[in-house]
C-alpha cells in the first residue's frame, strides 16, 4: 500500500485540530475582554 494518502490526511486532520484550537482560543479571549470592559464600567 501507498502511505502517500495515509500523510496528506494526518496533515488534514493535524491542520484541522489546529485551526479549531485557534479558533477556541480567539472566541475565549473575546469573552475574557468583554468581561473586562463590563468591570472597567462598573
Amino acid at each position: 500500500m501507498n502511505p502517500i494518502p495515509f500523510l496528506y490526511a494526518a496533515y488534514i486532520v493535524t491542520g484541522v485540530i489546529h485551526a479549531v484550537y485557534l479558533l477556541t482560543l480567539y472566541t475565549r479571549y473575546q469573552k475574557l475582554k468583554r468581561e473586562m470592559q463590563d468591570l472597567e464600567r462598573k
